[in-house]
């Protein structure tokens, strides 16, 4: 676990510096360090709370688990069900803290310069936010309206013409 200031405390070796350090470089240093200690010592870093929030219009919102130092906001929304039809693909927000501030983008999926953006890749504690498409929502509630009603209508008309001809029949 590593600690507020930067370091981590281990068995033999003490107080570590591993601040700035990727998991690599730490892997190495580590492995290095514990030579005098182990004949072949293996060391294995990896990221207990890297995660990323992903809310809205998505299949399963939640907290996605970051299995690296990065992952790209395209695995990261797969990860999580994927976009709704309903969702609006050209606002997508990414919200992501910056020291004591956030940062707040609205990223276009649906422009190829996406690709090339800082934003593509999630950050740990990003938050990415799915917008719905209130016009395509308000369009899906009219519709289930109307078939609503058509099935009532059909319905009531059914069973009118059931009993006119039950009547009709004696």
């Amino acid at each position: 676990l590593v600690k507020p200031d930067g370091s981590i405390l281990l068995h033999r070796l003490g107080e570590t510096r591993v601040e700035g350090l990727t998991r690599r470089q730490l892997a190495e240093k580590l492995q290095k360090d514990l030579m005098p200690y182990m004949k072949e010592p293996i060391v294995n870093v990896v990221f207990l709370n890297h995660k990323v929030t992903v809310i809205g219009e998505v299949g399963n919102p939640g907290v996605v688990q970051m299995p690296g130092e990065q992952m790209p906001l395209l695995e990261v929304l797969m990860a999580s069900g994927d976009i709704k039809p309903t969702a609006k693909k050209d606002k997508v927000m990414v919200i992501r803290d910056n020291g004591n501030e956030k940062k707040v983008k609205i990223v276009n999926l649906e422009d190829y310069s996406i690709f090339s953006s800082p934003w593509y890749y999630s950050q740990p504690n990003d938050i990415i936010y799915v917008l719905a498409d209130k016009n395509d929502l308000a369009k899906q509630e009219k519709k289930k309206t109307v078939q609503t009603t058509v099935t009532l209508v059909a319905s009531g008309l059914s069973f009118i013409f059931l009993v006119v001809d039950r009547i009709t029949r004696k």
